[in-house]
């Protein structure tokens, strides 16, 4: 076999074989039994903690797969909302109580929000050790569980018990896209029912430490010319946008810091979860409620489709703010979210094929280039080794072909071959020179 095809099929096997020896999308795997968490071991929970220093790193591995999210579309996942702000660190109001628990179906409380829009199922595998809340896009009608599950007034789901890797669970979400003037016509209005109030901070209707004067101030600067409660807080998002800079890997802050005049009056960088407790007090500083949710990225899907990959590194945080009619809506400072949703394209999963397998990319172009530079040398010295009638011969039937003169071929081949290159044929084959 030729060696360009060896190569090729070597390549094509490797894909293959790495293609195969994935995991089964979520729930494909007959009579699995998923196996109960052992809550000594690593939770995903630990990762998603808004007033971590490490914002998502969580001191592990960033590359290792936390979950695989069988959907028909990109979506950040959420899994724990904070509305609780005491200066320095974020809490929840909503306890993951355990007497409400439920077997299979679990319906999710709406928040007094109506859910609208087009009605899909994500199927999520958990591959970390130790898994004990949910996580889904923010807009879950439902859950199926294998065992029971304990819902929250904002829609958290804890496992009882908790789930171990292997174990599968499914969430029917509704996506419904607000575009920007319908939630310019909303406006913003504070949540009723059994949510907390996650209203605004420092005196002026909430609980707890407001930001610096300072920080106010600007708020109140940034906000002055907004026309709707959607542009004040698109100002506050946009001004962290593109001052400060997103790093994963920033150190814990000095003792006594204050988080929000640190990324806005320090160094100007900051983790997403930093990032995210910024925006989420400047917006209750301006008298509207929010409040930080932290999960996922979408993740990655693989080059020939499947389950999205979700990794130790796509733990996120952003700002949640309820509009009127429509629900809790995502503002992400770190454009992480929007990038992300944007990367299921097949020309963003060419890019991440072409960054990951360059190098055997290009050792299969340098073998090709070099077994056909070798063929055409060897064809080359051949045809020279012809005697000089041959080769002219050859030359002359080629001359009138690409004129519209091509030579006849004869309708039966010579019964016996010539006696010697010198004979009447320059080769054996010589039927292959009519229309060479």
């Amino acid at each position: 076999m030729d060696a360009a095809v060896v190569a090729l099929a070597l390549l094509l096997g490797a894909v293959l074989a790495a293609r195969m020896n994935q995991p089964q999308p979520a729930g494909s795997r007959p009579g699995a039994e998923p196996r109960r968490g052992d809550p000594a071991r690593l939770d995903y929970r630990d990762l998603l903690d808004p007033n971590d220093a490490g914002a998502g790193r969580g001191g592990g591995d960033p590359d290792e797969v936390i979950l695989r999210v069988g959907a028909e579309r990109a979506g950040a996942l959420r899994a724990l909302t904070f509305d609780e702000w005491d200066g320095r660190r974020w809490r929840r109001s909503s306890p993951l109580a355990e007497d409400r628990s439920s077997r299979g179906f679990v319906p999710v409380p709406n928040e007094g929000f109506p859910f609208r829009g087009e009605l899909s199922e994500q199927t999520i595998r958990i591959e970390a050790s130790y898994a004990a809340v949910a996580v889904g896009t923010p807009r879950v009608l439902s859950y199926w569980a294998p065992g029971g599950a304990a819902v929250a007034a904002d829609g958290t789901v804890r496992f009882l018990p908790a789930l171990g890797e292997g174990a599968v669970y499914s969430a029917q979400t509704s996506w419904a896209p607000a575009t920007a003037d319908q939630l310019r016509a909303a406006g913003v209005v504070l949540p009723r029912g059994p949510v907390g109030p996650a209203g605004p901070v420092g005196g002026e209707g909430g609980t707890g430490d407001g930001p610096s004067a300072a920080a106010r101030e600007l708020a109140r600067r940034l906000t002055a010319g907004a026309g709707s409660d959607y542009d004040r807080v698109r100002a506050l998002a946009d001004h962290l946008a593109a001052r400060v800079a997103v790093d994963d890997d920033l150190g814990a802050l000095a003792p006594g810091a204050d988080p929000v005049d640190e990324v806005l009056f320090g160094t100007g960088r900051a983790t997403p979860a930093r990032l995210a407790t910024t925006l989420a007090v400047l917006v209750r500083a301006v008298g509207l409620p929010s409040r930080v949710a932290t999960g996922f990225l979408p993740g990655e899907r693989p080059f020939f489709g499947g389950d999205f990959v979700v990794r130790a590194r796509h733990a996120h945080a952003w700002v949640e703010v309820p509009f009127a009619g429509i629900g809790w809506q995502p503002f992400d400072p770190s454009g992480r979210i929007a990038a992300a949703e944007g990367h299921d394209s097949l020309w963003s999963r060419l890019r991440r094929a072409w960054a990951r397998y360059w190098p055997a990319l290009v050792l299969v172009v340098v073998v090709l280039g070099v077994l056909g530079a070798r063929r055409l040398v060897l064809r080359r010295r051949r045809l020279a080794a012809r005697p000089w009638a041959a080769r002219f011969f050859v030359r002359l039937v080629r001359l009138g072909a690409a004129r519209g003169r091509p030579r006849p071929r004869p309708r039966h081949p010579p019964s016996t071959p010539p006696p010697s290159p010198g004979g009447c044929w320059p080769t054996s084959d010589w039927w292959r020179w009519g229309g060479s």
